[in-house]
């Protein structure tokens, strides 16, 4: 699955559309089947790096780093999400004045029970629109963070030797889909840095878009040419 890459052959494929390829070859088969394989993954190539060219919506430089978030609603979809919080908490208050409809403080309960609602239904909210990776890269270390609301944050960190290898590989993570009958899972591949002996595995849970720009990024600060223009350039406006 690792792609090698020698002078005179065609520029490869762009890496996200590599990484779709490989997730669809594994959702063919067993886990025993393309563990293997999987494993090894995608390598970042030199030429990849000309694919942070074009900007990306998500991405907002850092002074070390980037900002990258996991899920870019937009207008129509923030619209959607704020509609579906105020549903669900009106279904969820309509349940409650009816559980309390015998109590003698009806009134009372129904109005907490609403409340807890509505703050249930605003940390899901904010999860979904504070969630984010802030990736911080220097000389000496890697350092990742994901914040789903601003106490739970999950750090990767990595310290950096003379090589860096970045890539795309499968480190045991699942996404599932649907529901009922219907639903399913697939393997993913993991966003890996590694360098001595070392290695961290991150980003499952952002869009193959997303990780494999990432990657891109993370190759190019520590393989590509000097600089303070890759961070210019990462990821566009926010």
């Amino acid at each position: 699955m690792v792609r090698a890459y020698g002078p005179g052959m065609a520029v490869p494929q762009p890496l996200h559309e590599q990484l779709l390829a490989c997730e669809r070859w594994c959702a063919e088969r067993s886990e025993k089947e393309f563990n293997t394989v999987a494993a090894k993954g995608l390598r970042v190539l030199a030429e990849h790096h000309a694919e942070t060219a074009s900007p990306m919506e998500g991405f907002t430089p850092r002074p070390d780093g980037w900002f990258v978030r996991n899920i870019v609603l937009g207008f129509w979809g923030s619209a959607a999400v704020i509609i579906m919080v105020l549903g669900c908490w009106l279904t969820l208050t309509d349940a409650a004045w009816g559980i309390f409809v015998n109590s003698r403080h009806q009134l009372l309960f129904a109005s907490l029970a609403s409340l807890f609602n509505l703050l249930l239904m605003s940390l899901v909210a904010l999860g979904i629109f504070y969630r984010r990776h802030e990736v911080s890269l220097t000389e000496g270390r890697l350092v990742v963070r994901r914040r789903v609301l601003p106490c739970f944050v999950r750090t990767w960190e990595l310290t950096i030797h003379e090589e860096v290898r970045v890539g795309l590989a499968y480190r045991g993570e699942w996404v599932s889909w649907g529901s009922g009958s219907g639903s399913g899972s697939f393997a993913v591949l993991s966003l890996v840095v590694a360098s001595g002996e070392s290695e961290v595995a991150f980003g499952a849970d952002l869009g193959r878009p997303e990780r494999a720009r990432l990657a891109i990024l993370i190759d190019e600060f520590y393989n590509g040419t000097a600089g303070g223009s890759r961070i210019a350039r990462a990821g566009g406006a926010a």
